[in-house]
Protein backbone atom coordinates (compact mmCIF):
# COMPACT_ATOMS: atom_id res chain seq x y z
CA UNK A 1 0.00 0.00 0.00
CA UNK A 2 1.03 3.56 -0.47
CA UNK A 3 2.08 5.41 2.61
CA UNK A 4 0.27 8.55 1.44
CA UNK A 5 -3.18 6.92 1.89
CA UNK A 6 -4.59 7.77 5.35
CA UNK A 7 -7.02 5.64 7.27
CA UNK A 8 -10.36 7.17 8.36
CA UNK A 9 -10.42 8.13 12.06
CA UNK A 10 -12.12 5.66 14.41
CA UNK A 11 -14.95 7.30 16.52
CA UNK A 12 -14.14 7.42 20.19
CA UNK A 13 -16.33 5.35 22.52
CA UNK A 14 -17.98 7.04 25.49
CA UNK A 15 -17.66 5.54 28.93
CA UNK A 16 -20.44 4.88 31.46
CA UNK A 17 -23.95 4.20 30.27
CA UNK A 18 -23.29 5.49 26.81
CA UNK A 19 -25.66 8.51 27.05
CA UNK A 20 -24.50 11.75 25.50
CA UNK A 21 -23.54 14.56 27.85
CA UNK A 22 -26.41 16.78 26.61
CA UNK A 23 -29.14 14.31 27.66
CA UNK A 24 -27.61 13.92 31.12
CA UNK A 25 -27.61 17.67 31.68
CA UNK A 26 -31.20 17.94 30.43
CA UNK A 27 -32.30 15.18 32.82
CA UNK A 28 -30.68 16.88 35.79
CA UNK A 29 -32.29 20.20 34.85
CA UNK A 30 -35.71 18.55 34.61
CA UNK A 31 -35.26 16.92 38.02
CA UNK A 32 -34.29 20.25 39.54
CA UNK A 33 -37.26 22.00 37.88
CA UNK A 34 -39.66 19.35 39.18
CA UNK A 35 -38.27 19.74 42.70
CA UNK A 36 -38.65 23.53 42.53
CA UNK A 37 -42.20 23.15 41.21
CA UNK A 38 -43.15 20.84 44.08
CA UNK A 39 -41.73 23.36 46.56
CA UNK A 40 -43.82 26.14 44.98
CA UNK A 41 -46.96 23.97 45.12
CA UNK A 42 -46.36 23.23 48.79
CA UNK A 43 -45.90 26.94 49.48
CA UNK A 44 -49.15 27.75 47.65
CA UNK A 45 -51.00 25.13 49.70
CA UNK A 46 -49.72 26.63 52.95
CA UNK A 47 -50.73 30.12 51.80
CA UNK A 48 -54.20 28.83 50.92
CA UNK A 49 -54.59 27.32 54.39
CA UNK A 50 -53.50 30.60 55.94
CA UNK A 51 -56.04 32.58 53.87
CA UNK A 52 -58.83 30.18 54.88
CA UNK A 53 -57.87 30.61 58.54
CA UNK A 54 -57.88 34.39 58.17
CA UNK A 55 -61.33 34.32 56.53
CA UNK A 56 -62.73 32.15 59.33
CA UNK A 57 -61.35 34.52 61.96
CA UNK A 58 -62.80 37.50 60.10
CA UNK A 59 -66.26 35.85 59.94
CA UNK A 60 -66.09 35.03 63.63
CA UNK A 61 -65.11 38.62 64.44
CA UNK A 62 -67.98 40.03 62.36
CA UNK A 63 -70.39 37.65 64.06
CA UNK A 64 -69.26 38.76 67.52
CA UNK A 65 -69.48 42.39 66.42
CA UNK A 66 -73.10 41.91 65.28
CA UNK A 67 -74.00 40.33 68.62
CA UNK A 68 -72.31 43.17 70.52
CA UNK A 69 -74.17 45.81 68.49
CA UNK A 70 -77.47 44.08 69.17
CA UNK A 71 -76.72 44.01 72.90
CA UNK A 72 -75.89 47.73 72.86
CA UNK A 73 -79.15 48.55 71.08
CA UNK A 74 -81.04 46.39 73.55
CA UNK A 75 -79.50 48.21 76.53
CA UNK A 76 -80.12 51.64 75.03
CA UNK A 77 -83.83 50.81 74.71
CA UNK A 78 -84.39 53.12 71.75
CA UNK A 79 -88.11 52.32 71.37
CA UNK A 80 -90.44 54.72 73.27
CA UNK A 81 -91.48 53.39 76.67
CA UNK A 82 -94.81 53.57 78.45
CA UNK A 83 -93.73 56.73 80.28
CA UNK A 84 -94.04 58.71 77.03
CA UNK A 85 -97.61 57.47 76.56
CA UNK A 86 -98.44 58.32 80.18
CA UNK A 87 -97.16 61.86 79.70
CA UNK A 88 -99.29 62.16 76.55
CA UNK A 89 -102.33 61.01 78.54
CA UNK A 90 -101.67 63.59 81.25
CA UNK A 91 -101.17 66.44 78.79
CA UNK A 92 -104.18 65.82 76.57
CA UNK A 93 -106.89 66.74 79.12
CA UNK A 94 -104.97 69.91 80.01
CA UNK A 95 -105.06 71.00 76.38
CA UNK A 96 -108.80 70.40 76.28
CA UNK A 97 -109.42 72.54 79.37
CA UNK A 98 -107.07 75.25 78.11
CA UNK A 99 -109.12 75.41 74.94
CA UNK A 100 -112.25 75.66 77.11
CA UNK A 101 -110.91 78.65 79.06
CA UNK A 102 -110.02 80.53 75.89
CA UNK A 103 -113.59 80.46 74.60
CA UNK A 104 -115.80 83.49 75.35
CA UNK A 105 -118.01 83.51 78.42
CA UNK A 106 -121.23 81.51 78.22
CA UNK A 107 -124.12 80.76 80.46
CA UNK A 108 -123.75 78.38 83.42
CA UNK A 109 -125.64 75.58 81.64
CA UNK A 110 -123.39 75.86 78.56
CA UNK A 111 -120.28 75.83 80.76
CA UNK A 112 -121.44 72.66 82.53
CA UNK A 113 -121.99 70.94 79.18
CA UNK A 114 -118.59 72.09 77.92
CA UNK A 115 -116.87 70.79 81.05
CA UNK A 116 -118.62 67.41 80.85
CA UNK A 117 -117.77 66.95 77.16
CA UNK A 118 -113.94 67.13 77.50
CA UNK A 119 -114.04 64.88 80.57
CA UNK A 120 -115.88 62.20 78.61
CA UNK A 121 -113.52 62.65 75.67
CA UNK A 122 -110.48 62.28 77.91
CA UNK A 123 -111.94 59.14 79.50
CA UNK A 124 -112.56 57.56 76.09
CA UNK A 125 -109.02 58.47 74.99
CA UNK A 126 -107.56 56.96 78.16
CA UNK A 127 -109.50 53.73 77.72
CA UNK A 128 -108.43 53.53 74.08
CA UNK A 129 -104.79 54.04 74.99
CA UNK A 130 -105.01 51.48 77.76
CA UNK A 131 -106.43 48.95 75.30
CA UNK A 132 -103.42 49.49 73.04
CA UNK A 133 -101.11 48.94 76.02
CA UNK A 134 -102.77 45.63 76.82
CA UNK A 135 -102.21 44.39 73.28
CA UNK A 136 -98.52 45.34 73.43
CA UNK A 137 -98.01 43.69 76.82
CA UNK A 138 -99.78 40.46 75.92
CA UNK A 139 -97.53 39.72 72.93
CA UNK A 140 -94.40 38.65 74.86
CA UNK A 141 -96.47 36.53 77.25
CA UNK A 142 -97.90 34.39 74.43
CA UNK A 143 -94.56 33.52 72.89
CA UNK A 144 -94.11 29.91 74.01
CA UNK A 145 -95.68 27.53 76.49
CA UNK A 146 -93.67 26.88 79.65
CA UNK A 147 -93.72 23.09 79.39
CA UNK A 148 -90.34 21.58 80.26
CA UNK A 149 -90.55 18.78 77.68
CA UNK A 150 -87.70 17.80 75.36
CA UNK A 151 -88.56 19.20 71.96
CA UNK A 152 -87.30 18.15 68.55
CA UNK A 153 -84.98 20.15 66.33
CA UNK A 154 -87.84 21.59 64.25
CA UNK A 155 -89.74 22.67 67.36
CA UNK A 156 -86.66 24.40 68.79
CA UNK A 157 -86.06 26.20 65.46
CA UNK A 158 -89.72 27.32 65.47
CA UNK A 159 -89.17 28.80 68.95
CA UNK A 160 -86.05 30.63 67.77
CA UNK A 161 -87.69 32.05 64.61
CA UNK A 162 -90.85 33.04 66.50
CA UNK A 163 -88.97 34.95 69.19
CA UNK A 164 -86.69 36.62 66.62
CA UNK A 165 -89.71 37.72 64.54
CA UNK A 166 -91.19 39.31 67.69
CA UNK A 167 -88.02 41.35 68.32
CA UNK A 168 -86.24 39.17 70.90
CA UNK A 169 -82.43 39.36 71.00
CA UNK A 170 -80.10 36.39 70.67
CA UNK A 171 -79.40 36.54 74.42
CA UNK A 172 -83.12 36.46 75.21
CA UNK A 173 -83.68 33.46 72.91
CA UNK A 174 -80.77 31.57 74.51
CA UNK A 175 -82.06 32.38 78.02
CA UNK A 176 -85.54 31.16 77.06
CA UNK A 177 -84.22 27.81 75.77
CA UNK A 178 -82.19 27.38 78.96
CA UNK A 179 -85.31 28.20 80.98
CA UNK A 180 -87.22 25.51 79.07
CA UNK A 181 -84.37 23.06 79.87
CA UNK A 182 -83.80 22.27 76.23
CA UNK A 183 -80.35 20.80 75.42
CA UNK A 184 -78.30 22.03 72.49
CA UNK A 185 -78.33 20.08 69.22
CA UNK A 186 -74.83 18.76 69.94
CA UNK A 187 -75.83 17.78 73.47
CA UNK A 188 -72.88 19.65 75.00
CA UNK A 189 -72.94 22.90 76.92
CA UNK A 190 -75.71 25.49 77.12
CA UNK A 191 -77.33 27.84 74.63
CA UNK A 192 -75.43 31.06 73.82
CA UNK A 193 -76.18 34.10 71.68
CA UNK A 194 -73.47 33.12 69.20
CA UNK A 195 -75.06 29.68 68.71
CA UNK A 196 -78.50 31.23 68.05
CA UNK A 197 -76.93 33.67 65.59
CA UNK A 198 -75.34 30.84 63.58
CA UNK A 199 -78.58 28.85 63.48
CA UNK A 200 -80.52 31.89 62.23
CA UNK A 201 -77.99 32.49 59.44
CA UNK A 202 -78.22 28.89 58.18
CA UNK A 203 -80.73 28.38 55.34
Amino acid sequence: RSQNVKRPPIPALQGGNGLPMDETSVTSMLAEAIENLSNHIETLAKNQDYLINVQERTADMLERQAIAIERIVDHLNISPGPSAEDSMEENEPVKIFEHHYVTPQKSEADEMMDVAAPVKASETEKTAIRKRKKVVIEKPEAVISTESLLLGRDAVMDIIHTMRSQGATFDQVAARLIELKQPTFSGRGEWHAQTIHRLCNKK
